[in-house]
């Protein structure tokens, strides 16, 4: 009979501490998994005493390199084993933590996916079919300032008249994230139908006179 090993009693451990049946299973896998790599590179049985903190670097870095594991799969193993080796701690294997130290892999900033043209183009295809000219006319200017422009909603409800630039091509974001200012290039198509909403609907008789309190409407 195989006796248990030091992994044993520490999955034995959470779940007598009531630990959910996916927390188990998820440390279980990451200390098979290290204990696979272990013992493959080291050519010796795993002991949690035996581990210091460049073996788990080494271990970080095969999954990194080999494996090519997600940074989101790495960090949930080491949150494992900082868990892991703070028990042996406890228990008298270890005299410190050797995941205590280790920073987690960076995950890369996803940038923002733009819309395809197909569902852009069917955004704008519903609005079509509102009955009501003004309403039409306004559904399409806040989708293109989204689609095109790129604004967030709530950037789109905050525009004001004074912030449509239509001969320069831009228009101002004035609380961004982060609350800074930016300014955005109109994409062509939306210049079209922002100038069609603003002449025909929004302002019909002209926009506001510079410095005007009608300048702060919304657009």
């Amino acid at each position: 009979m195989v006796s248990p090993t030091d992994c044993d009693h520490y999955l034995a451990h959470l779940e007598a501490r009531g630990a959910s049946p996916a927390t188990c299973r998820a440390a279980r896998a990451d200390l098979r998994g290290l204990v696979r790599w272990w013992e493959g590179t080291r050519r010796r049985r795993f002991e949690a005493s035996q581990i210091v903190e460049r073996d788990l670097r080494a271990w970080c870095q095969h999954r990194q390199r080999i494996d090519g594991a997600a940074p989101s799969t790495i960090n949930r193993g080491l949150s494992t084993l900082r868990s892991f080796c703070a028990w042996a701690v406890d228990q008298g294997l270890l005299y410190d933590n050797p995941a205590a130290g280790l920073a987690e892999v960076p995950s890369a900033a996803l940038s923002p996916r733009g819309l395809p043209d197909e569902v852009v183009d069917a955004l704008l295809r519903a609005t079509s079919g509102e009955p009501s000219a003004f309403l039409r006319a306004r559904d399409q200017a806040a989708l293109v300032l989204l689609a095109y422009a790129g604004l967030r909603v709530q950037e789109v409800c905050d525009v004001q008249l004074r912030d449509l630039d239509l001969p320069g091509g831009t228009v101002t974001v004035r609380s961004g994230k982060g609350g800074k200012a930016r300014r955005v290039p109109l994409h062509a198509d939306a210049a079209r139908l922002l100038v069609a909403y603003v002449d025909k609907v929004r302002c019909p008789g002209g926009l506001p006179a510079v410095g005007a309190a009608d300048e702060r409407e919304a657009l």
